[in-house]
């Protein structure tokens, strides 16, 4: 499993707010169902691509999409915070 140092901590809320926010919650979540059996190999995959993914995301932000993708417990909590700020915005 790959983590992330303390000091670097995976900010899941504010992407799911972001993803909310411009209205791409149901999208976005039926992407993360559709794919979660291949979450984990997406992970690993990843490092292939990673000369090329860091240089776009940053190398921090390419590490934390490798923790999510590869922790099936962050994978859930991003889908959860993304449904519960959908419901936050319909209000």
């Amino acid at each position: 499993m790959t983590e992330l140092a303390p000091e670097e901590p995976l900010d899941l809320d504010r992407l799911a707010r972001g993803i909310a926010e411009r209205g791409l919650a149901v999208p976005a979540v039926f992407f993360l169902e559709l794919h979660r059996p291949l979450a984990h190999l997406a992970s690993e995959l990843a490092l292939i691509g990673s000369p090329l993914l860091a240089s776009l995301l940053g190398l921090r932000r390419f590490e934390q999409l490798r923790a999510v993708l590869a922790d099936p417990e962050q994978y859930e909590a991003l889908v959860t915070s993304i449904e519960r700020h959908a419901a936050e915005e319909k209000r």
